[in-house]
């Protein structure tokens, strides 16, 4: 009991003792700047620049554009994928499986799968995330515009020939098309700013392409915000 007592009042004197202090800038800093010198492998050097929440190019170091975000979502989610970004031009050309593409939207995006007990909370935490973070940057470009979508699944042969020749297969082709456009319509994204189609390229890949969406003034007289 004496040494609990003890305890008791020695930890009441610290909290005390530390509610009555108070905290001094420029004599902290020297003892900060010691200590790093003296530990640490790399000194880092304390400034006055604090982060910055608006669009300076001088104070918003390693912010990455909407393309760099938008390529990072691909690289967490959909690892076996081929980007191609242009910054110049502010244009991003993604070629990836079909199978991911609308397992990534529609499985993780709120539709139905199967689950192992082994992937059961690996799946809970990625449940939703895609989609809605997909949606997000594609309407959130530092820009002032909004980007568009441009998807195209393609396929081993021309789909007007296989319109004509197995129009069975086409309609399947299509339904899938369909039901992912739907699921990104629902997650937020303006139909406007996605088009879907068909191709002729590798059978079972999906092709999209991300641009700017600045729309088009038949007055000619400058952009339309």
């Amino acid at each position: 009991m004496l040494s609990l007592s003890l305890f008791i009042m020695l930890l009441a004197f610290f909290i005390v003792l530390n509610t009555i202090s108070s905290y001094e800038e420029e004599k902290v800093k020297p003892v900060l700047d010691s200590i790093g010198a003296t530990f640490a492998s790399k000194v880092t050097e304390f400034g006055n620049d604090l982060p910055s929440v608006t669009a300076s190019v001088e104070k918003s170091l390693h912010e990455g554009s909407t393309l760099d975000k938008l390529e990072s979502l691909f690289v967490a989610q959909i690892p076996a994928h081929k980007a191609q970004l242009n910054q110049s031009s502010g244009t991003m050309h993604v070629e990836l499986s079909f199978d991911d593409f609308e397992r990534a939207v529609i499985a993780l995006g709120g539709g139905t799968r199967k689950e192992t007990p082994d992937n059961v909370e690996a799946a809970e935490l990625l449940e939703g995330f895609f989609l809605p973070a997909l949606v997000a940057l594609m309407n959130n470009n530092n820009t002032g515009y909004p980007y568009r979508m441009d998807v195209l699944v393609t396929m081993d042969e021309n789909p007007a020939l296989i319109e004509n020749q197995n129009p069975q297969r086409m309609i399947t082709v299509v339904k899938r098309i369909s039901r992912v456009a739907q699921q990104i319509e629902q997650g937020g994204l303006p139909e406007k700013l996605m088009t879907v189609g068909i191709k002729q390229g590798k059978a079972g890949n999906v092709e999209l392409f991300f641009r700017p969406h600045i729309p088009y003034n038949p007055l000619g007289e400058g952009e339309v915000p």
